[in-house]
């Protein structure tokens, strides 16, 4: 049976991408580092402290295709008591808007005092 130049060629790239999915499959790549930040808005007697943390990957030697995550400190703040909150978030929006920076994201947020 002939099979025209274009045909093998065609079927060569299925087979070529076939394969590739296959060795990723086995081998996933490794996730890039991401990061998390997180901000303490302390009241009258609390300090107002900003942490950022670094989340990287790497394979895990027990399950295969899989991964562990490291967390790592990346920088630590902390504001003198009685700082006021429109300090704070000015130095917090300075600190963003710097080129390689975090993303700040808030997991949940309480206003007020405990009662």
């Amino acid at each position: 049976m002939y099979l025209s130049p274009e045909f093998r060629a065609v079927e060569w790239a299925r087979e070529e991408e076939a394969e590739r999915a296959r060795r990723e499959a086995a081998n996933p790549p490794v996730p890039a580092p991401k990061f998390f930040s997180g901000l303490d808005l302390g009241q009258a007697q609390d300090y107002s402290a900003m942490a950022v943390v670094e989340r990287i990957a790497e394979p895990d030697p027990e399950r295969k295709g899989k991964f562990v995550y490291r967390f790592d400190v990346r920088h630590l703040h902390r504001w003198a008591l009685g700082t006021p909150y429109p300090q704070v978030v000015a130095d917090v929006g300075r600190w963003f808007t710097r080129p390689n920076r975090s993303t700040p994201a808030a997991h949940a947020l309480q206003f007020g005092r405990d009662q």
